[in-house]
């Protein structure tokens, strides 16, 4: 999968609301992935405005490429836990890396604690 970017949920719910760092997102969004866990992540947070017809219908329209969640990012999930774990990262956060480390692609995010990571990949701050 060269040329890829995968979307932390920050990301995507950047451009979903348009806020600041929304055209960072844009650029790469038609080669953009995003791993399962994060876009539960995403929907979630979509439900708590909206009803969930229209959070999946939102996420159906950005057509994103959704990445089943499977035993190898599980695995890289869990390595990373003890590498990010002083500075809060999530199950979602560990997933949006792993997934970038298999992929070997960068990853895009809003949170910027991630730039304080020693990764084989690059992280992109989207603001």
């Amino acid at each position: 999968m060269k040329n890829k970017a995968v979307l932390d949920a920050s990301a995507l719910l950047t451009l979903i609301h348009e806020e600041p760092g929304k055209d960072v997102v844009k650029s790469v969004l038609a080669n953009a992935v995003i791993s399962m866990v994060n876009l539960c992540e995403t929907s979630t947070v979509l439900q708590r405005k909206y009803d969930q017809f229209t959070s999946q219908k939102i996420l159906r329209w950005l057509d994103i490429d959704a990445i089943p969640f499977n035993q190898e990012q599980a695995d890289i999930a869990a390595n990373l836990n003890a590498q990010t774990q002083q500075h809060g990262l999530s199950l979602g956060d560990r997933a949006c890396l792993g997934l970038g480390i298999i992929l070997q692609a960068p990853v895009f995010t809003a949170d910027k604690v991630w730039k304080k990571l020693d990764l084989s990949i690059a992280v992109n701050l989207i603001r």
